[in-house]
């Protein structure tokens, strides 16, 4: 007699399997820099963040809602477009995760390891092999390039952490973790030094929503200098010649 099959235990265990990857190389037409997105820190379902880092929520369910309407909302009706999550996706409830996945309208999610995905995300999936036809998968940090045919315009790394200065391959650093206020005079979280110490260095710039009117950050902003919280330093980004760039692409 053949052994029966629960249908419903083998579906579950395909939903919970997670692509990962990494370090890996994302190699990126000029044309295309209009599509790509960043955001960090989400931290779906951690009720203590809304406290810890003031924000304008009155419980996890209207900051997740509001979180990923922001991100639709942002990346409007592109179908091109791809978004790069810094870290720290989701703090509980992780059987949440593949539905707010699937509601993000992005044509390709780039999700860095961060220090709580570890523990909610990485700890209870299944790893399986990266798949580049995939809309979704994880990968420990990203190298991201900017071609023009052969030519290389620019060169920058995507972590959770930031970087030190010199520590890192290219241009500049995006990342999240530190949950930078918008104002960073008025920053009195625990990273705040640090913070500051980034800004003034100018090769870090901090994608978490908490400092990002809880918005994605658009690539071009980064790159021409329209950043809410501050710019990079002209010594690492050249936004007037950025600007030409796009406006000539």
């Amino acid at each position: 007699m053949a052994p029966i099959i629960n249908v419903k235990i083998i579906m579950a265990i395909q939903e919970k399997k997670t692509i990962i990857s990494g370090p890996h190389i994302l190699k990126f037409d000029i044309s295309e820099i209009e599509n790509i997105y960043f955001t960090s820190d989400i931290h779906v379902n951690h009720a203590n963040i809304i406290k810890y880092c003031n924000r304008p929520f009155k419980d996890v369910e209207e900051m997740n809602r509001v979180l990923f309407d922001n991100i639709n909302k942002t990346i409007g009706d592109n179908p091109e477009a791809i978004l790069i999550n810094c870290g720290d996706f989701i703090f509980g409830n992780v059987s949440m995760y593949d539905d707010l996945i699937d509601s993000i309208k992005a044509k390709k999610i780039y999700n860095i390891i961060g220090n709580h995905d570890i523990k909610n995300i990485v700890q209870r999936r299944t790893m399986i092999p990266y798949d580049e036809t995939a809309k979704v998968f994880w990968s420990t940090e990203l190298i991201v390039q900017i071609w023009n045919g052969p030519k290389l315009y620019t060169i920058f790394t995507v972590s959770h952490y930031p970087h030190c200065d010199g520590q890192f391959l290219g241009s500049f650093n995006i990342h999240g973790h530190l949950h930078t206020s918008k104002n960073l005079d008025e920053y009195t979280g625990t990273d705040a030094n640090i913070a500051r110490k980034l800004k003034e260095n100018g090769m870090c710039y901090d994608v978490g929503v908490d400092g990002n009117d809880y918005k994605p950050v658009k690539l071009t902003d980064v790159l021409t200098g329209n950043l809410i919280m501050y710019q990079l330093s002209p010594d690492h980004v050249n936004f007037k010649k950025w600007q030409e760039i796009i406006n000539n692409k």
